[in-house]
């Protein structure tokens, strides 16, 4: 674990949170025959408590990361708010992949929120991603990102992260990851979920590559994780020891899940030929710094 740059971090300001491929490998959309687990009654509320106003960093990352549904795309998508001068203005990032495969205008948004009984409840809520056919989201121009602009309904306030909480440049100069260093990656493999009323997983991963510095040349980071369908768009995180101070845990993103890494061989036969894929047990990622500028794009064109 990387606490070299913990120090000079704690000189230079941390960052505090105010808020929360191809996975399919080779960018297919995740098979019929992979099913959403199937939602309990939306008048029967989950017995999972609320969360408390305080909460651990990676609590925070996990209640800002929701799962996105289409008939032929499913997949991650993580919550961003543009900063606390604008608290409704806010972006939904995840890999482009996911739009592009997308049918239709609509996908739906699974969030969660109190219910009156103070127990978490889902709610679920269309999202519009295209316009008379024309897509809202903003992809990077070279990778495979894109952010799309939340409208919400004024009596819904989402969880989500501060953009301030994603690495630029120089935090991943700071943080100064090596081959070995554990991070943290959060998402739904296969669109399983993580609870009755559908928070993600988190899983720990290891960087596998290197160097990974300037990301402007070294944009394919592998890590170790057994990455599947349905992890697009999911971010991966560092997150230093618990603070000891209630609610001032951090962590910060350093990347976005977009793929898994595949190989695939041919067998030939007299009459058939066969091709076989092999997960090698390694997720694709995309460094944080081109999520920001994904951001910038969706923002400064608003």
């Amino acid at each position: 674990m990387p606490f070299r740059w913990f120090g000079c971090l704690l000189l230079t300001g941390c960052l505090w949170l105010a808020a929360g491929a191809a996975v399919g490998a080779d960018d297919s959309p995740i098979e019929s025959a992979v099913r959403t687990p199937v939602d309990p009654p939306a008048d029967t509320p989950a017995v999972v408590p609320a969360a408390p106003a305080l909460r651990p960093a990676s609590v925070q990352v996990v209640s800002a990361t929701i799962k996105v549904e289409n008939p032929k795309s499913t997949a991650t998508a993580l919550i961003v708010r543009k900063s606390p001068a604008e608290p409704r203005v806010w972006a939904l990032l995840t890999a482009r992949h996911v739009f592009d495969q997308a049918t239709g205008d609509f996908m739906v948004a699974k969030f969660r929120e109190p219910g009156p009984d103070g127990l978490l409840r889902r709610r679920d809520l269309p999202l519009r991603i295209r316009q008379d056919g024309q897509p809202l989201w903003k992809p990077h121009p070279q990778v495979d990102l894109a952010a799309l602009p939340l409208n919400l309904p004024e009596d819904f306030t989402p969880e989500a992260i501060e953009q301030t909480s994603i690495a630029g440049e120089a935090d991943l100069e700071t943080l100064d990851l090596a081959p070995g260093d554990a991070l943290l990656s959060t998402g739904y493999p296969l669109a399983n979920e993580g609870s009755p009323v559908g928070h993600p997983l988190t899983r720990r991963l290891s960087v596998a590559t290197w160097p990974l510095l300037p990301s402007a040349t070294y944009r394919d980071w592998f890590f170790d994780c057994n990455s599947h369908e349905g992890d697009s768009g999911g971010p991966v995180w560092f997150q230093p020891a618990r603070s000891p101070e209630p609610g001032r845990d951090r962590f910060l993103i350093v990347g976005v899940v977009i793929g898994q890494r595949i190989f695939s061989e041919e067998h030939s036969g007299i009459m058939s030929r066969v091709t076989q894929r092999h997960r090698l047990g390694f997720a694709v990622v995309l460094p944080a710094p081109l999520a920001k500028e994904t951001l910038a794009l969706l923002w400064a064109g608003q």
